[in-house]
């Protein structure tokens, strides 16, 4: 009995040991760390933000900052006189006042607008936007059609020309480039249809030239010729020979009708068939045809005869008399 309580004992006191030794232990030895993945880890995030930025507007370069003022009744006052003050509009001719403000576009009503405006009177095509020009009364329109200077072409070429004194048109200025051999006297036959001493002395003193030294005409210099009756043809040249022997010289070449152009510079209201008619001798198809043909511009429009620009006017030859 004795030996059995002993044993007990013993094993009482082994298992005692073994707590007490396990207690130590754990004490003794660190404790296990967690490990918690970084990663995991998520630092708080910011409030997303964006911004948007938008480019300030940029004036368009390609349109131009003009702005076209629209026709607008207020563009015409009326004058004390009984005309009418009116600022052009851009786009607007002589051709359209007429139409416009005159009623219709003929020569008349051309003819009196560009007559009352004296910038117009130095270049009828130059109508300028925003410039005031004055708009003739209809009274005055009328005045104009019965007044000689308004007087249609139609009408002027079959009136008996005569001089009028201070009421007559204003000579026409002619430049005639002078040639090899050309003299007062050849030039006066041949522009003036006559050698004598009146178309001679009309050159002359046109020319200051020639007035100091009638007989000094120089080669491609340029000499008015006064054509107050229009240009006449000079007589017919005598026919060459069949079979020349040696070659012309210039003279020569000049005897037997060397065709002889003018230069004239266009006045406002001129028109090939007023050039015909004061230059030529009569408003027919061919003189038309002769000035149109010397003028590239007047073959492309042979209506526009520009005020202040130089054409090109044939002198007349007369025909041949053929023989009877």
């Amino acid at each position: 009995m004795k030996y059995r309580m002993n044993i007990v004992l013993a094993a009482v006191l082994v298992i005692l040991a073994g707590l007490v030794w396990n207690m130590t232990k754990n004490v003794n030895s660190p404790k296990a760390a967690v490990s918690i993945p970084l990663a995991s880890i998520q630092a708080p995030q910011a409030p997303k933000i964006e911004v948007l930025i938008v480019p300030a507007p940029q004036p368009d370069r390609a349109t131009p900052s003009v702005v076209q003022r629209p026709v607008t009744a207020t563009a015409s006052a009326p004058m004390a006189d009984g005309a009418t003050s009116h600022i052009a509009q851009p786009g607007e001719t002589v051709t359209s006042l007429a139409t416009d403000l005159l009623g219709k576009d003929t020569k008349t009503n051309r003819d009196a607008i560009i007559n009352a405006n004296s910038s117009l009177k130095a270049d009828p095509d130059k109508l300028l936007a925003g410039s005031a020009y004055r708009i003739p009364s209809a009274a005055e329109v009328r005045d104009a059609k019965v007044a000689p200077s308004a007087i249609a072409p139609e009408a002027a070429s079959i009136a008996t020309p005569a001089k009028q004194g201070a009421s007559a048109a204003p000579t026409p200025e002619l430049k005639y480039t002078a040639a090899p051999g050309d003299t007062v006297t050849k030039m006066a036959q041949a522009f003036l249809g006559s050698d004598d001493k009146t178309q001679q002395d009309a050159i002359i003193n046109a020319n200051a030239s020639l007035k100091a030294d009638p007989d000094h005409v120089v080669v491609g210099k340029a000499y008015l010729i006064p054509a107050p009756d229009g240009l006449s043809a000079a007589p017919a040249p005598a026919p060459a020979s069949p079979r020349p022997t040696t070659q012309p010289d210039s003279d020569q070449v000049l005897l037997a009708g060397a065709p002889r152009s003018l230069r004239y510079t266009a006045r406002p209201g001129d028109s090939v068939t007023t050039l015909a008619i004061q230059l030529l001798g009569g408003d027919t198809q061919e003189t038309r045809d002769a000035i149109i043909n010397n003028n590239p511009s007047l073959k492309r429009d042979p209506d526009r005869v520009v005020a202040g620009r130089t054409y090109w006017i044939p002198a007349p030859t007369a025909a041949p008399v053929s023989p009877r």
